[in-house]
């Protein structure tokens, strides 16, 4: 699991509700159920197994995040996803519809691509976000930690080894 990741699932208490957002094979959210949260999966892939506090959407994230969500959340997790989505999207309909989800003091951990992986996915990105524009999406909340690098993956992924060009925030929302 990715440093932010971790620092943004240290961060969690047993009870909160958090929202994880792309969920992929429901790792994050596994880690986040052993803290004790209950916690919100979207993702357009299946649920991996039925776990008590796991409460798994198999859904579009953009169907999901079309209107305000009809819970608050004390965290949204966002690994690898908002790259797949369009910026204005983003921007004009996603992001606002998250702020109003969300609880005081809540956290927000962000990690996408600030340019295209090397070699590049076959599946084509939409958008890329450098730290700058990430914290520009949460105007009033305060950046907690933030990182801008390379990660190289010996293929552990699609067993190609690739570049990664990571851009990756910690954001908490005002109290």
């Amino acid at each position: 699991m990715k440093d932010f990741t971790k620092q943004f699932i240290s961060r969690q208490s047993p009870g909160d509700r958090v929202l994880d957002l792309g969920a992929g094979k429901g790792n994050q959210a596994k880690a986040l159920l052993r803290r004790g949260c209950f916690v919100v999966a979207i993702d357009r892939l299946a649920a991996p197994a039925e776990l008590p506090g796991l409460y798994w959407q198999q859904m579009d994230i953009k169907e999901a995040l079309a209107k305000p969500l009809d819970h608050k959340y004390n965290g949204v997790l966002m690994n690898n996803v908002i790259q797949f989505l369009p910026q204005q999207w983003i921007k004009n309909i996603m992001i606002p519809n998250l702020i109003r989800s969300l609880e005081p003091g809540a956290m927000v951990s962000i990690t996408t691509f600030y340019r295209p992986p090397l070699p590049a996915f076959k599946r084509p990105h939409t958008s890329y976000w450098t730290v700058d524009e990430l914290k520009l999406l949460f105007p009033d909340f305060e950046c907690l930690d933030s990182k801008q690098g390379v990660r190289l993956s010996l293929g552990d992924f699609h067993k190609v080894p690739r570049l990664f060009r990571l851009a990756s925030v910690l954001l908490q929302a005002p109290l």
